[in-house]
């Protein structure tokens, strides 16, 4: 795992070189690389965390054999071992799958090393030859790749801070980009926060031409070649694809247990972490190192689940209980933990958690994918069962009962409701549920199930008075995705949808930053290539059955741990955000959307935001998602 940063350009003074890698140091703080070709002005460097081949032969950028290729790399290749197998009569001077990968380009070319290799990756390959250099993504976006153009320098790097370091840095923030942000907490691919700098895409690859400067971008995989018609099904029982689907997480572990530093994994006691570390146990000879948090509140803690399991599976468990003072200490830092506005409130808890973690590993091994590949997310069954409510419905009456809606007020329905909520399970419990419940009567009228899932996940349906300029954005997930696919399959289709936008876009995000603001390498067994192009070859009853997701893997947990320490609630790794902005967040959030500061900014409507504070601040409505979109923003744009 390491940083990389290049641009081709001007500024290539050695105190220009220094200050940009140097902030990327958390990213590599083990040892540091450049490589600069002043003729054709292309400045290559490197901050490397030393996971295999901790010597100097693992050194980047490394110039492969024939002086062809210059490769700066991010990640790990996991199949490389099997890779150097096949590839005869070359005397090897490392062990480090960096070498593997530059003897792949000169063996079998560009298109074929990516088919050939498993992992995750972003790296750049700067071809002498051709004059050309080559960014590439992974497959599912575990990794980070900017780039761009900044006055007469294109930059790529693996985070905005070290582009922001760079003399021909343009601050100007794109304004439109604000309208998915507050809608979903984060800045999607193939997007940033600045005008001019974009993200690569996951599974797809950029070339530069040094002579011409024209860019092009190109998949070179993409999952809806794995999404089948009828025909391309599994063919097997539900044993023959449980057991299949047990040996390709057994090699997926298997491959992401090599390294040669200390290695641990994440347990939240949930049903994906605890497969992970269940596999992973069974395949080590000695006890595995599991990590978990805890906090005071009962609702947002599952140290003693995890507890409970790490006991079981006889692993060395350790194990941090924090209070709403550590976790507040963090908050000022996450504008420069995540370079641009991110604000998935779980964000907090993983960085504790990884923190923690790296006091003890250099790399740890997490189970998220899990949800997204099969069905493990509760909103898939609401979604489907609401959707099945209300296409049922003339669509005349859901017009009638959306309007009439409009009427209603929060307070009104909490008032009407309030009767019923003693006889209610504590799980359906919901305080101030009137919002919840206006929510929904807003997107009755809704013509297509995507659209009514896409509103669903959405923090809010008053974006266009949130912000100060109306500028309507439509996520690139909207342009990339094929509604034709499982056009009769709505749990299917939430869940690409999730695949292809929230894993990339927020999960993943929100994993890697956060561990790597830390010096710590995450992996991520359920995103194997070989699990994810099975899975979605899988009828949707090997996922869900009844009112539970993950069918399988909860077959192969049984396998290694008992039922009952497994089942029960899916409980989010998240933070009591509404009562914390009302108390001790509560000065620091009303500094922040002070409204003549925000006047003078020109990105939110200061008065609309005044309203949602102060209705927020005394208990009569939750805004809480809303708040916290505004707050990291504010508090980013302050650092920045």
């Amino acid at each position: 795992m390491c940083g990389l940063v290049g641009w081709i350009g001007e500024n290539f003074k050695d105190s220009t070189l220094n200050k940009i890698q140097l902030s990327l140091s958390h990213r590599g703080p083990d040892d540091f690389g450049k490589w600069v070709d002043y003729s054709k002005k292309i400045c290559l460097l490197h901050r490397r965390l030393s996971i295999l081949d901790i010597s100097k032969n693992g050194r980047q950028p490394m110039v492969s054999s024939s002086k062809r290729y210059v490769l700066t790399y991010n990640g790990e290749i996991y199949n490389h071992l099997d890779i150097r197998k096949s590839i005869k009569n070359y005397k090897w001077k490392s062990s480090s799958d960096t070498e593997t990968l530059l003897v792949g380009l000169e063996l079998w070319g560009f298109k074929k090393t990516l088919q050939k290799i498993k992992g995750m990756f972003a790296f750049s390959v700067f071809d002498k030859e051709l004059d050309k250099l080559f960014l590439i993504r992974d497959r599912v976006g575990e990794k980070p790749l900017y780039y761009g153009w900044q006055g007469k320098s294109f930059i790529f790097s693996s985070e905005l801070k070290a582009i922001t370091k760079h003399p021909s840095f343009l601050k100007n923030i794109d304004h439109k980009i604000l309208y998915h942000f507050v809608k979903h907490s984060n800045i999607p691919a193939p997007y940033s926060i600045y005008k001019g700098i974009k993200k690569l895409n996951p599974g797809s690859f950029l070339t530069f031409c040094l002579k011409t400067k024209n860019i092009k971008v190109e998949k070179y995989w993409n999952v809806y070649d794995f999404v089948p018609g009828k025909k391309d099904l599994f063919k097997g029982t539900i044993e023959d694809a449980q057991n299949q689907l047990e040996i390709l997480i057994q090699n997926s572990v298997k491959q992401q247990m090599i390294s040669d530093v200390p290695l641990g994994a994440f347990l939240s006691g949930g049903i994906d972490s605890s497969t992970i570390v269940a596999i992973l146990q069974s395949m080590s000879t000695k006890p595995v190192r599991t990590f978990s948090i805890g906090f005071e509140n009962e609702n947002f803690n599952e140290a003693p689940f995890a507890k409970q399991i790490a006991t079981h599976l006889k692993t060395e468990h350790n194990e941090l209980y924090v209070n709403p003072k550590d976790v507040l200490k963090v908050i000022p830092d996450i504008g420069e933990i995540y370079c641009e506005p991110f604000s998935d409130s779980s964000q907090i808890p993983t960085y504790i958690l990884s923190k923690f973690t790296k006091k003890h590993v250099t790399v740890a091994l997490t189970g998220d994918g899990g949800d997204e590949l099969f069905g493990g997310y509760n909103r898939y069954l609401f979604a489907n069962q609401l959707w099945s409510k209300i296409s049922s419905t003339p669509i005349w009456t859901r017009e009638i009962i959306k309007n009439f809606s409009q009427n209603l007020s929060p307070e009104f329905i909490n008032l009407m409701l309030s009767p019923i909520k003693f006889f209610l399970p504590d799980n359906y419990k919901i305080n101030l549920i009137g919002d919840r419940v206006l929510k929904g009567l807003k997107i009755i009228s809704v013509k297509k199930n995507l659209e009514l899932y896409k509103n669903l996940i959405s923090h809010s349906n008053f974006t266009d008075q949130l912000l100060a300029k109306n500028e309507n954005y439509q996520s690139v997930i909207d342009n990339n995705y094929n509604d034709k696919v499982f056009e009769n399959d709505f749990i299917h289709k939430m869940m690409i949808y999730d695949f292809l936008d929230y894993l990339p876009n927020d999960i993943l995000v929100k994993l890697d930053r956060a561990a790597m603001a830390c010096s710590l390498e995450t992996r991520v067994p359920f995103l194997d290539r070989d699990i994810i192009e099975f899975a979605w070859k899988l009828d949707l009853g090997c996922k869900i059955r009844g009112d539970k997701g993950k069918f399988l893997i909860r077959n192969i947990l049984q396998k290694y741990i008992p039922k009952s320490l497994f089942e029960r609630p899916k409980m989010g790794f998240g933070i009591p955000l509404a009562s914390w902005i009302r108390g001790p967040l509560r000065d620091w959030a009303i500094d922040l959307l002070n409204e003549q500061q925000l006047s003078e900014e020109g990105f939110f409507n200061p008065k609309f935001v005044k309203k949602l504070l102060n209705e927020h601040l005394s208990g009569k409505r939750n805004w809480e998602s809303v708040l916290w979109d505004l707050l990291v923003f504010q508090s980013w744009l302050k650092r920045s």
